[in-house]
């Protein structure tokens, strides 16, 4: 075979190669350029509803920085509002009014926070004198605080946030000297949970 004819062979089929690719690559551009379309026309119609449903509740303007914050605090303050009174997640225990039964514990008892900081268990008894120690155990900050400020006595744990690369879990105790109902539960960061410590005379 002579040689032009295999450099014409050679040059017509990398023509024929570099056809085909821009044909693929035109292809797969027209494929992104119609899913960008598809993804942008459905991401303005979800702010067109939520720029609505946000200016018929309070007027929000979601095209400024500053707006879509308020907007991002005001669905969460909403979310948690919503969450609180269904009794989603949040571990209570102010429900109970009464005395319960059974024995109290008396010299030392433990609480786990666990979760969300849910206190585990969330209804606690104990004689006058007792020290209860609060351990976290979920490695999240969360903290003890007293809710009622009618309560015979008042503690606040602080944050009870675990070192970096502790393995150790972090505590707080307190001992109640005053019979009385505690209500108590975390408030660190998002935080709402309710518990009791009921404490009576020995």
């Amino acid at each position: 075979m002579r040689l032009t004819v295999i450099v014409a062979l050679i040059f017509g089929g990398s023509f024929a190669i570099a056809v085909a690719a821009m044909a693929c690559a035109e292809s797969s551009i027209d494929i992104v350029r119609t899913q960008f379309a598809e993804t942008r026309a459905t991401a303005d119609s979800a702010t067109r509803v939520a720029q609505e449903t946000i200016e018929a509740a309070g007027g929000i303007d979601l095209s400024s920085l500053s707006g879509q914050i308020r907007a991002t605090f005001s669905a969460g303050a909403t979310a948690t509002a919503q969450a609180e009174a269904a009794g989603i997640g949040i571990p209570t225990a102010t429900a109970v009014a009464e005395l319960p039964p059974g024995d109290p514990v008396s010299g030392s008892a433990e609480v786990n926070i666990g979760n969300a900081g849910g206190m585990d268990p969330n209804v606690l008894k104990v004689t006058v004198g007792t020290t209860v120690t609060w351990l976290n155990t979920d490695k999240f900050a969360h903290n003890v605080v007293v809710t009622d400020p009618n309560a015979p006595e008042q503690f606040q744990s602080g944050n009870l946030a675990w070192p970096f690369g502790s393995k150790e879990v972090t505590k707080f105790s307190f001992t109640f000297t005053k019979p009385g109902k505690y209500e108590y539960g975390s408030r660190w960061g998002g935080d709402r949970t309710n518990a009791v410590v009921w404490v009576v005379e020995k």
